[in-house]
C-alpha cells in the first residue's frame, strides 16, 4: 500500500464509532455492527476502498488488527477476544 494514512484521522474516525472501542455497549459484541463500522472508517480513509484489490484490503485489515493489539497492551501480537 503506497498511500499514507493519517494516524490522527484514523484515531478520530475510530473514536467516532463507539462500537469499535466501548466494551460497555451491547453492540460492541455484534460482529456485523463492528464490521460495518470498520468499513465506514476505511471508506473515510479511502473513498475507493471497495475497488481495491484484495491485497490492499488486507493491508487495511492489518491496521485494524494493530488497533486491537495496541488497545489490549499485548506485546506478543495476540488479539484479545
Amino acid at each position: 500500500m503506497n498511500d499514507f494514512i493519517d494516524n490522527e484521522k484514523l484515531i478520530s474516525l475510530v473514536e467516532a464509532r463507539p462500537p469499535l472501542w466501548d466494551k460497555t455497549l451491547e453492540i460492541f459484541k455484534d460482529r456485523n455492527a463492528t464490521r460495518i463500522a470498520w468499513r465506514e472508517v476505511f471508506l473515510e480513509l479511502r473513498s475507493d476502498f471497495d475497488q481495491l484489490k484484495e491485497k490492499e484490503k488486507n493491508d487495511y485489515g492489518y491496521y485494524k488488527q494493530m488497533f486491537y493489539v495496541k488497545k489490549s497492551g499485548r506485546e506478543n501480537g495476540t488479539i484479545m477476544p
